[in-house]
């Protein structure tokens, strides 16, 4: 088995910025100060601002905009909760690794 964050590429400095903006929302979502809906429109209105830099990221925001759209609109209300921190902590854990 080989390790994934051994041949992922760091984001760029400038992609970086913009994760640590993401991150805020992220984590109030996890203090439940903010929506879905909010996390989802606040990355929606930024995915166009990250450049490919190869690390995967501008793939990697739009997909989790996709997939907290599907959980907005499919899944049942008493399960969005738990089905968007699973969706979420997968992000963060690719993107944003704590030190």
């Amino acid at each position: 088995m080989t390790d994934e964050r051994a041949d992922q590429v760091t984001p760029s400095p400038y992609n970086a910025s913009l994760l640590a903006e993401l991150s805020e929302i992220l984590e109030s979502y996890g203090r439940a100060t903010t929506s879905l809906e909010d996390i989802q429109s606040f990355a929606s209105n930024r995915q166009w601002l990250f450049e490919n830099d190869r690390s995967g990221v501008t793939d990697a925001v739009r997909a989790l905009i996709a997939e907290l759209e599907h959980i907005q609109y499919v899944v049942p209300d008493e399960d969005e909760r738990v089905e968007a921190r699973r969706v979420l902590d997968a992000f963060v854990q690719r993107f944003l690794p704590r030190s």
